[in-house]
């Protein structure tokens, strides 16, 4: 009997499986949180221009880390708006590692939060067919510079990178405004990405790290000061035209010195004048009146103090230091200048005393510290810088007794 065909059995395809689209609560919070991203401060208004018309390739492609490299971009509603999908990787941050894709959109498919003039831009977060920024302030630059045409050199790059990203430079290339963007998904967006996305992968750098780097960048010795030993509103601002522009929006948002300013130039002072890594972790964390007083008063001389080095024995800058760190652990234990100058330890070095005796007599006076100081700094380098057989009289080199002898004297008078 002639065989019965049997009909293959019936194959059913699976349906496409899109992802699940947001929401609209998960979409809401998602927006609320990225919207306390508003980039409308003086300093970041320069950065985001300066950054528009000298576009840096480089510093726009690859990175590990959220601050630096392509923006990060979120498809609030996940709706797979994301277009010409590379390659995948992660993000590192400090608290975790956040996958993403690249991609590469058009600049109009973009949002940030605000314009490169600083304005407010009213779709962001709101219309959810586009892509959201996190990285705001290149995202703003990028759509900019394609506007007044400084973008060639950046669309070349993105062009070049296809073997890094994985969109083809023909896809690129058939585009009128490529943007190279890092994609995650908006169930990573929650409270506090905004600081991660501000942070490289790198742990900050410690308050004597910093004062190191800082004492370099700037001028020390021109640094003028307030009696209470802060810096005057001209040396802050010296100060923070000469920090990277990196640096501008925590050092001055709105062109205001934050007190992170304050004390990054207070310890750079300290460093420059003192290079004692105790000192400066101290001086920072003082609370205390007394040790206020005090590092007030080491600021304001920190330029007399910068002239002894190379005073060999009449550099007073090791002993000022020992009683200055004493004082300020006696101070966090309850304990005054007077009853510390009382209890006259023999374990101090030579001439600590000296220093702890002047310290209690103008406990009070920040101005008579700094008045008596700076007499016995100056007088301790002229005579440093004569020949070492006698100055330029004829007459013997003072001693560091003479030295710290001017420290008796009475704010005022004068000593020969």
């Amino acid at each position: 009997a002639p065989a019965v065909p049997v009909e293959p059995p019936k194959v059913e395809k699976p349906a496409e499986v899109k992802p699940a689209q947001a929401s609209k609560e998960d979409q809401d919070k998602t927006a609320e949180i990225m919207q306390n991203r508003n980039r409308n401060s003086a300093a970041s208004i320069i950065q985001m221009t300066k950054m528009a018309h000298n576009l840096d390739p480089d510093m726009l492609i690859a990175s590990p880390t959220m601050g630096d490299g392509a923006p990060v971009v979120v498809d609030i509603a996940s709706k797979g708006i994301a277009e010409n999908l590379g390659n995948e990787g992660k993000l590192t941050t400090q608290k975790r590692k956040i996958p993403f894709q690249y991609a590469v959109v058009e600049a109009d498919r973009l949002t940030a939060s605000n314009h490169v003039d600083g304005s407010l831009n009213n779709e962001y977060t709101v219309n959810r067919d586009k892509l959201s920024a996190l990285s705001n302030g290149r995202t703003a630059a990028l759509i900019e510079a394609y506007k007044i045409g400084k973008a060639d050199g950046y669309r070349k790059a993105i062009e070049d990178s296809a073997n890094l990203h994985g969109v083809s430079k023909d896809v690129v290339a058939g585009m009128d405004n490529p943007v190279l963007v890092r994609v995650i998904d908006s169930k990573h967006v929650r409270e506090g990405i905004g600081d991660e996305s501000n942070t490289s992968g790198t742990l900050g750098l410690s308050a004597v790290e910093h004062a190191k780097n800082d004492a370099n960048r700037i001028n020390v010795s021109h640094l003028t000061w307030n009696e209470d030993g802060t810096p005057t509103k001209e040396s802050l601002g010296a100060f923070i035209r000469a920090m990277p522009e990196s640096e501008h929006q925590t050092l001055a948002p709105d062109g205001v010195a934050t007190q992170q300013a304050v004390e990054r130039l207070i310890g750079a002072s300290l460093w420059k004048a003192y290079k004692d890594v105790d000192l400066v972790k101290m001086a920072i964390q003082a609370t205390e009146q007394e040790s206020r007083t005090l590092v007030a008063t080491l600021t304001r001389v920190a330029n007399s103090m910068m002239k002894l080095d190379g005073a060999g024995d009449l550099d007073i800058r090791p002993l000022l230091m020992e009683s200055v760190k004493a004082a300020i652990n006696a101070a966090r234990n309850g304990m005054s200048m007077k009853k510390l100058a009382e209890q006259r330890d023999l374990t101090h070095s030579d001439g600590v005393q000296d220093f702890l005796d002047f310290f209690a007599k103008n406990s009070r006076s920040s101005k008579a510290q700094v008045e008596i100081l700076k007499d016995t700094a100056n007088y301790a380098a002229e005579n440093a810088a004569h020949d070492s057989a006698g100055d330029m009289f004829g007459g013997a080199k003072p001693t560091k007794a003479n030295v710290l002898s001017r420290l008796s004297a009475d704010p005022g008078e004068q000593l020969f």
